[in-house]
């Protein structure tokens, strides 16, 4: 006897539910597929993405497991997984399946990104460090990486390769508030004090709410 098999037109309706955003039906519907349809990963997969879009993490970590035990080479779906594990503050385990997934695939870049802020977290700020630099490796103008790898570089003292990264993520995204006020900081404990001013004067134009940024300014008066 045949194994049944979804129709191509079920198919496409969850596709459309999720292009459209329509996440609690897409879970509903999808959950109801995956015991219809145990063996078809997609469904899984569909299912996770409307329980991680409605943040509810542990359902999510649920059905990702069920899919990776379904198809252990399902990447994306091991990466999601690790990363519902960290947003748990479960760093063990999110470590575990992003080692994982670079074992699996070393270019998956978004990896060790994470990967280096479950290490950060855990104290291991150099480990951190070169796991951010790694997925520069892969991805030079990956954004998080430069940001990350930026002020943790300011933190350790690194200030002349801090102010390098970040330099590329304002040339990268240059309405990045984030990437002049952090620059505006390594700036600053350079001694660069004109060039941190302007800094922090460009992040309050893109964020006039931005209270840290005013604060700094005034330490500048000061």
């Amino acid at each position: 006897m045949a194994t049944p098999r979804p129709s191509q037109s079920d198919v496409q309706e969850l596709m459309m539910l999720f292009k459209n955003g329509n996440y609690a039906e897409l879970e509903e519907r999808s959950r109801k597929f995956t015991k219809q349809f145990p063996k078809v990963l997609g469904f899984y997969d569909l299912l996770s993405k409307a329980q991680l879009a409605q943040q509810d993490m542990k359902g999510a970590i649920i059905t990702l497991k069920k899919a990776i035990k379904l198809k252990p080479e399902y990447v994306d779906g091991e990466y999601n997984l690790a990363v519902a594990y960290m947003s748990q503050s479960k760093t063990d385990e999110a470590m575990q399946h992003f080692e994982n997934v670079i074992a699996k695939k070393p270019e998956y870049f978004q990896a060790y990104i994470n990967m280096g802020a479950c290490q950060v977290h855990l104290g291991e700020v150099d480990a951190g460090i070169e796991n951010y630099k790694k997925a520069l490796e892969y991805q030079p103008d990956y954004l998080p990486a430069l940001l990350s790898l930026g002020a943790k570089l300011r933190e350790t003292g690194a200030l002349e390769q801090s102010e390098q990264y970040l330099e590329r993520a304002k040339e990268i995204k240059e309405d990045s508030v984030v990437a002049h006020f952090s620059l505006g900081r390594t700036k600053f404990a350079l001694g660069k004090n004109d060039e941190a001013r302007a800094c922090y004067e460009k992040a309050i134009e893109l964020n006039p709410d931005l209270e840290d940024a005013k604060t700094a300014l005034k330490e500048l008066d000061q």
